[in-house]
């Protein structure tokens, strides 16, 4: 059986919005002008007034040259290195309003290095969780998509065992403050507990994911619809049809009657998740979610139905990349930047 999600996501409830360091994320060096003098004085400045500070002792002195250090970035918001130092420490000390509005003075900085750019992003996210903003969270996680992601290619049914080992890969990396998410998914569907036991735990998660899909069928379609992003080749297949009842987990000709209430509750929760996330006639819901036929479309047809919501390539640098399973006929495994 499937672990519990009492026994998962402490992981992520205590670290996931663990202190990042001083440096950004996968920072390249650079070979930048020398500065003129002008701004040679302004860095001397920042480094007496970063020195005071962190000679402070009484509280009160602490609050004193910690103004000192805001109200210098106030009056240089072009100095990248002194922003980026204040706003962590804003962090680190739990003053996590007055740091959004510095990360957010280098989100806005012109033609910020892409890393650079990823770790900002991640940064505000993890803050705005942390003051309950959940959908502000989401939005700079989403930001973040576009940039870098950790990718996981789910090659598998939808099982126990897999789903417990994408939960597991999710969690243990929010652990370590990653929080952007790609699954490639070429699955033939499977057991759907499985799927809304997966589905409950990463909605709870400080994350956003995207999804991209090369062939996808059954239940494997509301696994793709977890993405905040998805994609998909016009050639990627799709199929959806009602639950099979026998695919439901402890069937016995004694409970017969309550498998087919649970049947019914969960074909219900399907079509829910399939109306949310795409186009669908109440004629095509019931033949194919409840009736017995079986819908082929492509990757051209799920774009108009708003299944697939990217019409742009997938360019997305790997962070790391994960596989489960080693899938049924897999086409196209996402291996590098590009799908």
């Amino acid at each position: 059986m499937i672990k519990t999600l009492g026994r998962l996501c402490p992981l992520f409830v205590v670290t996931s919005l663990a202190l990042a360091s001083f440096s950004y994320a996968d920072e390249k060096p650079t070979t930048d002008k020398p500065k003129d003098p002008v701004e040679q004085v302004a860095k001397s400045e920042w480094s007496v007034l970063w020195e005071r500070y962190e000679k402070a002792i009484a509280p009160s002195d602490v609050k004193e040259k910690l103004k000192m250090l805001t109200d210098y970035c106030d009056r240089h918001p072009d100095d990248e290195d002194a922003i980026k130092a204040i706003a962590y420490e804003l962090k680190r000390k739990g003053l996590l309003r007055e740091a959004i509005k510095y990360f957010s003075i280098l989100e806005n900085i012109p033609d910020l290095q892409k890393s650079k750019l990823f770790t900002v992003y991640n940064q505000l996210g993890e803050i705005f969780y942390e003051l309950g903003n959940y959908d502000k969270a989401k939005e700079k996680f989403q930001e973040a998509l576009d940039i870098k992601a950790v990718v996981i290619n789910f090659n598998s049914l939808i099982k126990d065992n897999e789903v417990n080992n994408l939960v597991h890969i999710i969690t243990n990396e929010v652990a370590q403050g990653r929080h952007v998410f790609h699954i490639n998914i070429n699955s033939d569907g499977g057991n759907v507990d499985s799927l809304f036991y997966v589905k409950d735990i990463l909605e709870q998660l400080p994350i956003a994911i995207s999804t991209s899909a090369t062939d996808v069928k059954s239940a494997a379609v509301s696994l793709f619809c977890l993405g905040d992003k998805r994609y998909a080749n016009d050639s990627a297949v799709f199929m959806i049809h009602q639950i099979n009842i026998s695919n439901i987990n402890g069937i016995t000709v004694e409970n017969l009657d309550n498998a087919t209430q649970s049947h019914n509750k969960s074909n219900n929760s399907m079509i829910n998740i399939i109306k949310k996330c795409m186009s669908i006639t109440q004629d095509e819901i019931d033949k194919y979610l409840l009736g017995g036929a079986q819908w082929y479309f492509t990757g051209k047809e799920a774009k108009k139905r708003g299944l697939v919501n990217q019409s742009k390539k997938l360019r997305i640098t790997p962070i790391k990349v994960y596989t489960i399973g080693e899938g049924q006929n897999v086409r196209n495994p996402f291996r590098a930047a590009i799908y």
